[in-house]
């Protein structure tokens, strides 16, 4: 999966697990977190997705959110959420990802944010 990498903190699913992306030079250009949702526990927690800016539209997103949804659905979760800022560029990746709005809330900072939701028993 082109120089994805997933950290040996990966089970249990209990604590934050990182997904990166490397260069050439074993240098995380990209990276990806997610964990069991404290609530509800058939669903994965996405969050810190960060991509370098001299890395991005390069489909790196893509793929680290594709890695996390394969560790999701093997460790027998049947969805993953994340939440982003209103004005984040990288919206309609998710999507297009087949992500769904299921909300909205706004923080103290008086940010909106976007809780997105994607299905992932049906997703091929």
């Amino acid at each position: 999966m082109n120089n994805v990498e997933l950290c040996n903190r990966i089970l249990p699913m209990t604590k934050k697990s990182e997904i990166h992306e490397l260069d050439k030079q074993g240098n995380i250009i990209g990276r990806q977190s997610i964990q069991q949702d404290n609530l509800d526990k058939k669903t994965g927690y996405m969050s810190d997705l960060f991509v370098d800016e001299a890395h991005r539209k390069k489909g790196i997103g893509a793929r680290l959110m594709q890695a996390a949804e394969n560790m999701a659905k093997s460790l027998g979760l049947i969805k993953t959420k994340i939440e982003v800022d209103s004005e984040n560029p990288a919206i309609s990746m998710y999507l297009g990802r087949g992500y769904k709005e299921v909300g909205r809330k706004r923080a103290k900072n008086g940010k909106t944010y976007i809780i997105f939701e994607k299905d992932l028993e049906t997703d091929t």
